[in-house]
């Protein structure tokens, strides 16, 4: 039957069902009002009569508030009913705890009174086609241009011809509309529609607009460091999101940190960037990456790789864990025997092993205090400290409350080689990746693996049963071989006994992402194909009720392939997806993919890494951490030849956050905010040069390593630079190069360079250096402004040698030569056979030869002498020295061997190919060498090497003085006998 109600609105949602406001979830339990255009519903006088429509067409008068069932529908009396109106009205949907998610003014903004009356007028039927699709193109409507929206008829003429009308910047409301189009739209001009394209065929993918899905987005790091690769490894520990990432200059290991932000404000803030490998001791040949890591039991697990700078091959994966940091408060569990320095500590699920930091406070158990390391580990609930002292009598601390921590960052890494985890198929190919990670249960962890960059691959899972126990056994499963074949970068999740996997497609000519579950740890599998041939990413997850909720990016179409450009950075190039899977239904028919964020490929410049995942869920909320290019991020304009991150330009690689809301909170709401990023940073200002400036006081307590240092000047007038090292002593030295020993030497320079031609140089040579612990002193003049300059140790040193002479020394006075005689054998008179020889020796005068080389012959002075050649000529002759000897028992005739004397003396610089231990030549991502600055050193003879006659001035003179003494005494003698004295 049918009554005379003119029920012509039906009561409903303008984005179809009933929702919350920023969650997948339906308002239930919620409440529906329905009254006046452009009032307030709730408000009874504002209310108008809302009817339920039966099959039969009747109309029933109900009250309102009309209720929402638990799947979002209306119901009357408990049962899904359609609900209308005669008038257009304004509606307030309320959820179950009385918060307001929607109010819409209006719901029709169109009166079907008036509308009534058009089509009452004689005229009615001919004019409203005309009328309403004017009414459409005056809002903008995309119905007005004749878009169906169902999805499967072609809209792309009308969503054409509709925008180029819509000049003025307008958001187009697509009413909740999947639009299916040739050519994709500019999305951003839309809101509340989707759009369905195939840039590939057989590869539909669905793109949304503003609002069509309730996520909010974060960006999350912002340094001009290649930010990406968190793949698949956030997780949740302690109320805090830890998202590891790899930072580094681009794709492979060159340059590259384990990393990781965190937050603890469910994702809104986030903290700077915290490295957790230092480049290998090894780097630049090999250094440390990683894809895989988690917490169990308290600690964290990482698969560390070794990979090889030149090629990124795997050279080992070993197995880190760590403690993570947590403060809490305990009650009892201490006891320490009489006499005895060993205190037994129970701590549930404690994570530790030996080595390990710990904390104590308030113990009430004699030496268990502050800062000390666990000695052994007796269970899973115990271990043992070892304090510094006993006591006579038992202690436990039963009844007492205290205070225990651990610390991540005061804790050794333990690392446990893995091998290189071969190729079942050949036995030798190590490991491509190790990805992901999955916690089974408090002892035991899972992570994915693929091995082979092309066929034949393997894929599957490392399962370690007893990380604890023997951390560096596991056993290998795979999926099943048919899905191995285009598949790589597993992700793996474990939920409620079962363990899920999903794998990414390597081939856009083919379907090839699959998803997996296994209830026996990888023994057998229920394993699905995604249809179409969509190339994504890796695939990371959640599992939110009975859905695993799917995201990933789509990478360049033909990437591995080759020959077709890679147009993944134009325009309408899709970002991140999102699908959902019923793990109760367990199909991947109807799967759909879904745009959902547009932050991966915004700049144009190739970063392969970005849009890798990782997924996690925290309270009420589901995050989606990826990586993507920021061409806004004023340090990123650019890609620069050197890869210096902090010198203007780094890599436009960043790190965001997509959340979702998954449920309504039961409690108080626990959403709040820092007032600022939890945890300090260091500003810094960046003048034109790049070079920044940090305005703070900074105290450096451990090893601080920096390739080149400047100090600048700290007077007001920049006119002195200081360094102060604190102290008892201190020391600048200069290790041991591990590449040529022989090169060790600390070069001490008044100049910016180390020519000589820029200032005054030191140079200190090491005991390995080619010249072992040899000071070269380089300078115009070498002054001593005060104090006396005197040797180390009494009459051992020279100064000057055979080969390296001073040319002549100024004095104030005479130099004191020591005559001591308690120092000398017993005196007695020059030998007569010398004497009588001493006539011979012939003084002279004479010109040194460099001198007249330099000044002439008239520029050179005259010298008086003798010739240590003729002074051992007259000794010879009178028998005094063996003919052709250099030796002589007088120590006023001298003669010197001496060697060559060579340095090692930088000459200049030149631009060289960077080379790894084996003399390899490291190139980059385009095989281009990667180039570096070096020194110019050449092996210069200073002097070459000789041999010189000399004497000794003042011994010449004492023997001189004594031949005139005896030749005075003869002649005085032959007088007294002339003149008749005798």
């Amino acid at each position: 039957m049918t009554d005379s109600i003119n029920a012509n609105v039906v009561v409903s949602m303008p984005s179809q069902l009933f929702t919350m406001a920023r969650s997948f979830k339906a308002v239930a339990n919620g409440k529906i009002y329905i009254g006046k255009i452009d009032t307030d519903p709730v408000n009874p006088e504002n209310q108008i009569q809302v009817y339920v429509e039966n099959e039969d067409g009747s109309h029933v008068p109900v009250s309102q508030p009309i209720i929402i069932n638990a799947a979002g529908y209306p119901v009357y009396n408990g049962q899904i009913a359609k609900f209308v109106t005669v008038q257009g009205h304004s509606m307030a949907v309320y959820d179950a705890y009385g918060v307001q998610q929607f109010y819409f003014p209006n719901v029709l903004k169109y009166d079907p009174d008036q509308l009534r009356q058009q089509l009452e007028d004689p005229d009615g039927a001919n004019k409203y086609p005309k009328l309403q699709i004017a009414r459409w193109r005056d809002s903008y409507d995309v119905r007005g241009w004749g878009a169906i929206g169902d999805g499967v008829h072609d809209d792309t003429s009308a969503l054409s011809e509709l925008l180029s009308v819509a000049t003025g910047g307008e958001k187009i409301d697509g009413r909740g509309l999947t639009f299916k189009v040739s050519t994709l739209p500019d999305v951003s001009r839309f809101k509340n529609a989707r759009f369905l394209f195939e840039r590939i065929p057989g590869q539909p993918l669905f793109y949304a607009s503003e609002d069509f899905i309730q996520g909010e987005l974060f960006k999350i790091t912002d340094t001009p460091w290649y930010n990406a690769w968190t793949q698949d490894k956030t997780f949740v520990y302690d109320n805090v999101i830890y998202a590891p990432f790899m930072a580094g200059d681009r794709h492979g290991v060159n340059n590259l940190h384990v990393a990781w932000v965190r937050s603890g404000d469910d994702g809104r803030t986030w903290t700077t960037p915290e490295w957790l490998t230092d480049l290998h001791e090894n780097y630049p040949t090999v250094n440390y990456h990683c894809m895989s890591m988690g917490v169990v039991r308290n600690r964290l697990f990482a698969v560390i790789e070794t990979r090889t700078v030149s090629g990124n091959k795997l050279q080992v994966a070993e197995l880190w864990d760590r403690p993570m940091s947590r403060s809490l408060r305990a009650y009892g569990g201490i006891t320490k025997a009489a006499n005895q320095q060993v205190a037994y500590i129970r701590i549930t699920d404690h994570g530790l092993f030996a080595g390990d930091f710990v904390n104590f406070s308030n113990s009430g158990v004699t030496g268990v205090t502050g800062n000390m390391t666990v000695t052994t580990v007796i269970d899973k609930n115990t271990f043992t400290v070892t304090t510094q002292n006993t006591q006579d009598v038992d202690q436990n601390n039963e009844g007492r409350y205290w205070s225990f921590g651990t610390s991540f960052h005061s804790s050794p890494w333990r690392k446990t080689s893995l091998g290189t985890i071969p190729s079942f198929v050949d036995g030798s190919t190590p490991v491509t990746e190790i990805h992901s990670f999955a916690t089974i249960s408090d002892n035991s962890f899972a992570v994915g693996y693929h091995n082979g960059d092309i066929g034949p691959r393997e894929l599957g899972i490392l399962y370690f049963s007893d990380a604890f126990g023997s951390p560096g056994s596991f056993v290998r499963r795979r999926i099943p071989a048919e899905y191995e074949a285009n598949a790589s970068e597993p992700c793996v999740k474990y939920y409620d006994g079962i363990l899920y996997l999903t794998t990414r497609g390597t081939l856009s000519t083919q379907p090839g992402s699959s998803l997996h579950r296994s209830s026996d740890l990888g023994t057998s599998w229920n394993s699905l194909r995604f249809p179409n041939n969509v190339h994504h990413s890796n695939l990371p997850f959640a599992k939110v009720g009975d859905e695993l909720i799917i995201f990933g990016s789509e990478r360049a179409f033909g990437e591995w392939e080759g020959g077709e450009p890679d147009n993944r950075y134009a325009g309408n190039y899709p970002r991140t997806f999102m699908t959902r899977v019923n793990v109760n239904e367990w199909s991947l028919d109807n799967v759909e993919w879904v745009n959902v964020t547009d932050q991966i490929y915004q700049g144009g410049i190739v970063n392969s890494a970005v849009g890798v995942g990782s997924v996690c869920i925290k309270d009420n909320w589901l995050y989606y951490i990826f990586g993507g290019e920021d061409f806004l991020n004023p340090w990123s304009i650019g890609d620069n030849n050197r890869k210096y991150p902090y010198v203007h330009d780094g890599h436009p690689a960043d790190l965001y956050c997509f959340r979702v809301k998954i449920k309504q909170e039961e409690f108080v709401s626990r959403d709040f905010v820092y007032g600022a990023t939890p945890n300090r940073t260091l500003p810094t200002f960046m003048s034109t040069s790049g070079v920044r400036t940090v305005p703070v006081p900074v105290d450096f307590t451990d090893d601080v390593a920096v390739q080149s240092l400047t100090v600048h000047a700290g007077t007001s007038g920049q006119v002195r630079a200081e360094v102060k090292l604190e102290g008892n002593y201190a020391i600048i030295a200069k290790k041991v190069p591990s590449d040529d020993v022989t090169a060790q030497r600390l070069i001490v320079s008044g100049g910016e360079t180390t020519s000589s031609a820029d200032g005054a140089m030191i140079t200190l040579h090491g005991s390995g250096s080619s010249t072992p612990r040899r000071a070269v002193y380089n300078a115009l003049e070498h002054l001593f402004e005060n104090g006396d300059v005197k040797p180390y140790l009494d009459n051992v040193n020279a100064l000057g040698g055979p080969g390296n002479r001073f040319s002549t020394v100024y004095l104030g006075s005479n130099p004191v030569v020591t005559s001591d005689g308690t120092l000398k054998t017993e005196p007695v008179s020059p030998d007569e056979a010398l004497l009588d020889a001493w006539g011979d020796v012939r003084y002279i005068a004479y010109k040194w030869l460099n001198a007249v080389a330099i000044k002439g012959e008239e520029g050179a002075r005259i010298h008086h002498g003798v010739i240590a050649q003729q002074l051992r000529d007259v000794l010879i002759s009178h028998g005094l020295m063996e003919e052709e000897s250099t030796t002589c028992r007088y120590a006023f005739l001298c003669y010197d061997d001496y060697p060559a004397v060579y340095d090692d003396v930088i000459t200049g610089q030149r631009e060289m190919p960077l080379t790894d231990n084996d003399g390899s030549i490291i190139v980059d991502e385009d095989d281009n060498p990667v180039m570096v600055m070096e020194d110019i050193i050449e092996r210069v003879e200073i002097t070459p090497a000789g041999s010189r006659w000399g004497v000794r001035p003042d011994l010449l003179f004492y023997i001189e003085a004594a031949w005139q003494r005896r030749e005075i005494e003869r002649i005085k003698a032959r007088l007294d006998l002339i003149e008749g004295k005798h």
